[in-house]
């Protein structure tokens, strides 16, 4: 019966951005794992963000705190002795916190007539990453990070964000 095969497989839309959010969680993941400095990690995965991959407020907004001298309690859910299963659970996990906060920012930035949205959570580190990234958001400047991190994760963060790149040596327009 087609009509029904039809129904059936166009009945959900695809998550669009969910396999890139997958993506930089896993960046931040295999950056944390390496045997170098936090700074270093910070400095190389918001490097492979600018040149290799994609720019993403939230995606910054996470490896800024996990990185930083002071990250949120139980923020990073993976753990190299779990099981394969657990593993790819706890990154799923993360992933659906970035994609949340990330669809709220699509959300509040797309005009949708009579439509308004309510995000609720228990989810202590999420809650505190999405209103960290709508402070910057709204105050146009990573200003707001000084409230949590240290003065000099603040100075390593502006030297991170004047590193320029052309738009000719980006993979990912």
């Amino acid at each position: 019966d087609e009509n029904t095969m039809k129904e059936k497989l166009t009945r959900y839309e695809k998550l669009t951005e969910w396999d890139s959010m997958y993506l930089i969680m896993l960046a931040c993941i295999s950056f944390s794992i390496k045997n170098i400095n936090r700074e270093e990690k910070l400095k190389m995965f918001v490097n492979w963000m600018l040149k290799d991959f994609r720019q993403s407020l939230v995606g910054y907004i996470y490896a800024i705190i996990y990185f930083s001298q002071r990250p949120l309690k139980k923020m990073m859910k993976y753990n190299q002795a779990d099981s394969a299963d657990i593993k790819r659970s706890n990154i799923s996990n993360m992933t659906w916190d970035l994609y949340i906060m990330n669809s709220f920012f699509r959300n509040w930035t797309t005009e949708k007539e009579k439509l308004e949205f309510v995000y609720a959570t228990d989810d202590k580190v999420l809650r505190k990453l999405l209103r960290l990234a709508i402070d910057i958001q709204i105050n146009e400047s990573f200003e707001p990070l000084r409230k949590v991190i240290s003065q000099s994760d603040c100075e390593h963060i502006a030297e991170i964000w004047s590193m320029e790149v052309s738009e000719a040596e980006r993979v990912y327009r």
